[in-house]
């Protein structure tokens, strides 16, 4: 859809309806090719304000809103062409004025006036031949002194005096352009101007302020980004020498200091053991190397494999001092990362249910200390039979 519209300077233009926004439209001297396309406004456009023509109406297609552009134009043209004539007198051609000056000729028309009721009518003037004609422009010129040629190009000289000169040549003709320093005044459109033009270089530099901060702003970003990004480089560097330095570094080498570092809480004897435990296992690195160990405990089944993994983590001793739920003042079990870990593993690697395996580890803790005391008898009793032997 496109609209007709009459801008500040009183040209009428047609645009696509999308490109007025609040009275105003994105201008330029190449807007009427884009408008034509339909294409969309650059934003380096300047800002216009407008008015819309023809009732706001909207047109299906670019040439019916032209077609109307045309017609409001020629009948802007032609009241334009009425008032100029009406301004200027019936007897004096002149060339059409394209300024913003305003001709005030009350003195001239005055005496202008006064003049023309002397003249005597184009019928009664005596005929002169054109040898006759020639001597009289010859004295006339001739009886111009230079003094007189001055004032006349005098601005001061006032419109009256020169009026009269003008009226002396030969064919009775006056020359406009002749009175137009002392006929014309000028109107406020200068200060218009003016006062445009100073409010066009305000904002300016308050734009160009903007964006000097914007870019000083963006300088600091910058400077800052690459201040990190050095320091970073600068670790990965270090790195990177490290790695090189130690080129043999592996798994395996991991791996022994993972296993160094279990030996010194497993088997669990105490509950300081078991929360450092808990807290290693926080890590996941350190999480799977346990699952590794565990794994590689094994037993006849789901039952006997879960007895190994507990007579491996903890000792007989601090067996009997933990229970599930932490009944008659014991450590409870229920919830800690060890015993987490391992219903996961069983999870995992048996068809077993959460319920039975916490069964199981109940019926292992709830008994411990009857083991303790069958192994201990059984362990006596291997020692009396190695005295013997």
């Amino acid at each position: 859809m496109f609209q007709v519209i009459q801008l500040e300077n009183g040209d009428n233009e047609v645009v696509p309806k999308s490109w007025i926004k609040e009275n105003k439209v994105l201008w330029s001297n190449i807007a009427r090719t884009y408008a034509e396309k339909n294409y969309n406004p650059r934003r380096t456009w300047k800002l216009e304000k407008c008015v819309t023509c023809f009732d706001n109406a909207c047109f299906d297609t670019y040439e019916k809103a032209l077609e109307k552009c045309k017609i409001l134009k020629e009948i802007t043209d032609s009241s334009h062409q009425s008032v100029d004539s009406s301004m200027v007198h019936s007897r004096c051609k002149t060339k059409k004025q394209e300024s913003d000056f305003e001709y005030y000729a009350d003195n001239y028309q005055s005496s202008y006036d006064e003049d023309t009721n002397d003249e005597l009518p184009l019928d009664d003037l005596p005929s002169m031949s054109e040898e006759e004609n020639d001597e009289t422009l010859t004295d006339t010129t001739a009886g111009i002194q230079p003094d007189t040629v001055t004032e006349l190009n005098n601005p001061q000289f006032n419109g009256v005096e020169k009026a009269t000169v003008a009226m002396s040549n030969p064919d009775g003709s006056l020359d406009i352009t002749d009175l137009l320093p002392s006929l014309c005044k000028c109107s406020d459109v200068k200060d218009e101007l003016k006062n445009a033009f100073n409010r066009e270089i305000s904002e300016l530099r308050k734009d160009i302020k903007e964006i000097k901060a914007a870019l000083m702003e963006n300088s600091n970003r910058i400077e800052t980004f690459m201040f990190q990004s050095k320091r970073e480089w600068e670790v990965l560097k270090i790195n990177i020498q490290n790695i090189n330095i130690n080129p043999k570094f592996s798994q395996n080498d991991m791996d022994k200091e993972l296993e160094s570092i279990f030996q010194e809480v497993l088997p669990l004897s105490c509950i300081e053991n078991l929360k450092v435990l808990n807290d290693l296992l926080l890590e996941e690195k350190r999480e799977n190397y346990f699952v590794k160990k565990i794994r590689q405990i094994g037993g006849k089944d789901a039952k006997s494999t879960l007895m190994n993994i507990i007579k491996t983590c903890f000792t007989m001793e601090f067996q009997r001092m933990c229970n599930w739920s932490g009944a008659n003042k014991k450590i409870k079990l229920q919830g800690s990362k060890v015993i987490e870990i391992i219903i996961k593993f069983m999870l995992e690697n048996f068809h077993l249910t959460k319920i039975d395996i916490e069964g199981h580890l109940k019926y292992i803790f709830q008994h411990s200390y009857d083991r303790f005391k069958l192994e201990t008898k059984q362990r006596n009793q291997s020692t009396i039979v190695h005295e013997r032997t």
